[in-house]
């Protein structure tokens, strides 16, 4: 059984969820060396499409037994949703940290989500007002480095053969490519034993050296009545894994395996978004191999933490 955390340093009114691990790589940056969480933090009533109320912003933090701690001296991301991270190594052999959130860009007649893309040496050191690069029109796009240097890319399209949401893949040189809109628009997409009804998207991705292969850890979900749109429809979200063989991702059928379900963490006994949510789980992922504490978003409105050993 998992278990619920606390969330100090935010606002009475406030929920934090849907986190991210960072494994820290320059340990110097921060002073016990331990793994940061990004977390997003809203009001209760937080919604893209009304603006009036929306207030989304990342914050980091640590574990501290079942509290997470804000972070001294890390900077704030307004107005971003869900973060994920992974380490590259650049030209100098330094790691460089790649992150990522949501965003909403406002500034057409309709409101555009993107992916928005940061490169720092460390999370200190992340300015949120400087991204290197942008992704229109798609979230959850996710990030391995491959030991030869490449990158893979999965992407998440949600129209066309993709509807209501697949995962696309793609090997780049460098993460310059990011920067080209035909890098995420034109990956093929990975094959799925999973209904039409459903939509699966990835969370989290590194190369295990062991086997050669990239393990994922994403979410599989459905609607009752199978209508995404339907808001008056209890949603059903599961942490899944699953494996790509970068050589050959597109040879095999992938049945997921479903690795954490909301019945394996405690009853919500403080705030709620409704029973629309009650069966929602959205995961942070680990860290990368090695790593057994397991992140995950509750509900849309807690963080959970589970063992998988």
């Amino acid at each position: 059984m998992g278990r619920l955390l606390e969330v100090r340093g935010i606002r009475a009114e406030e929920i934090a969820y849907n986190p991210a691990v960072i494994v820290q790589k320059n340990v110097n940056k921060i002073a016990d060396g331990a793994n940061i969480i990004a977390a997003r933090i809203e009001n209760l009533n937080s919604n893209w499409l009304n603006r009036e109320f929306y207030n989304p912003h990342i914050m980091f933090f640590t574990l501290q037994e079942n509290l997470l701690v804000p972070i001294p001296k890390t900077p704030i991301f307004r107005q971003y949703e869900d973060p994920w991270a992974t380490w590259l190594v650049g030209k100098d052999n330094r790691f460089q940290l790649l992150f990522g959130g949501v965003k909403v860009d406002r500034s057409e007649e309709k409101p555009v989500i993107t992916t928005q893309i940061h490169l720092s040496p460390s999370v200190q050191e992340l300015n949120p007002d400087l991204p290197f690069a942008e992704i229109r029109g798609m979230k959850d796009v996710r990030f391995a480095k491959l030991t030869n240097g490449q990158l893979a890319v999965f992407t998440r399209p949600i129209t066309g053969d993709a509807f209501p949401g697949r995962i696309g893949f793609k090997i780049i040189n460098s993460i310059d490519e990011i920067k080209k809109p035909e890098t995420t628009q034109n990956a093929k997409l990975l094959k799925f034993n999973l209904s039409s009804s459903c939509k699966i998207g990835a969370n989290e991705a590194f190369f295990v050296k062991e086997t050669g292969l990239l393990h994922v850890f994403g979410h599989i979900a459905f609607v009752d009545g199978d209508n995404f749109s339907d808001e008056s429809k209890p949603i059903h979200y599961a942490g899944c894994e699953f494996e790509v063989d970068p050589k050959f991702p597109f040879d095999n059928i992938i049945t997921p395996r479903v690795t954490v379900k909301r019945s394996d963490f405690p009853e919500n006994t403080k705030k709620s978004k409704g029973s629309r949510f009650n069966d929602v789980i959205f995961p942070g992922g680990s860290g990368g191999p090695g790593e057994t504490l397991y992140f995950a978003g509750v509900e849309d409105a807690l963080i959970g933490v589970i063992n998988l050993k």
